[in-house]
């Protein structure tokens, strides 16, 4: 089966209505405006995506909390310690590494698979560790050396 169209006929109410509510934004917070001017609360809000990032971070594959097969609410405990102290130092290493690249006013070259010649100054760690994947680190004990 095929369709054409042939007439178009704009809903001009609709539109003009829509129209209205483009670029508006509704910032709500329990703090108090002494506190926190409204300037503060827009900027943080901006910024918002960056926690977002950590909670993905925690639910998607880098630590992978999804599948919890433990039996006992000390073993649930446990794990989302040890899976938020390892957010915690994933945060930590691309927050340093961000900051020094910043400094410097210098940026990475090669992070990126797809595009090896890309540069980036806000790399992120998972990144960062997959450029180190493929180093290996072999001890030999020689007579106690």
């Amino acid at each position: 089966m095929r369709y054409q169209i042939t007439a178009v006929q704009p809903q001009a109410a609709a539109i003009t209505e829509l129209e209205q509510t483009l670029g508006w934004r509704a910032y709500v917070s329990n703090a108090p405006a002494a506190q926190f001017s409204l300037g503060d609360a827009i900027l943080s809000y901006r910024d918002e995506w960056i926690v977002e990032q950590s909670f993905h971070r925690l639910k998607g594959a880098p630590l992978s909390i999804s599948p919890l097969f433990v039996q006992r609410d000390d073993q649930i405990k446990g794990l989302f310690r040890l899976l938020s102290l390892a957010l915690r130092f994933l945060c930590l290493i691309e927050f340093e590494v961000r900051r020094r690249l910043t400094q410097e006013q210098t940026a990475l070259v090669g992070l990126n698979p797809n595009n090896p010649k890309q540069s980036t100054d806000r790399p992120t760690t998972e990144r960062l560790l997959q450029a180190f994947s493929n180093i290996t680190l072999t001890l030999v004990d020689v007579q106690g050396h």
